[in-house]
């Protein structure tokens, strides 16, 4: 008898949801990751998103196309942080690592 009311339960419940392989087949196909590898940091400056994984990378916010890579300050790229004016980056390697301060568009590292 259980098995009877389960199995009614199941049929009165499928017929008021859209069945789930359906809402599978319309999901969106990722593109492949542009970026390679793991980001450590990523922020937002002035509408352009700046991302870091030992590389330094930029693009136009909500642009859906590939992220640009761009020079940094030497060394690799572990951090970034920005303050609506600047964009500062954390460089170096072999454990020796200092902060730069970039223009707005990622360059002038100093």
């Amino acid at each position: 008898m259980l098995a009877l009311i389960m199995c009614g339960i199941c049929l009165i419940s499928a017929c008021t949801n859209p069945p789930i392989f359906a809402a599978i087949e319309q999901e969106v196909k990722l593109k492949n990751a542009s970026i390679k590898s793991f980001v450590y940091k990523m922020v937002e400056l002035d509408n352009t998103l700046f991302a870091a994984n030992g590389a330094l990378f930029k693009k136009k916010l909500g642009d859906a196309g590939k992220w640009e890579p761009i020079s940094g300050a030497g060394g690799r790229c572990i951090g970034l942080a920005e303050d609506d004016a600047n964009l500062y980056g954390l460089f170096g390697d072999n454990g020796s690592f200092k902060v730069y301060k970039a223009d707005k568009n990622g360059a002038n590292w100093a």
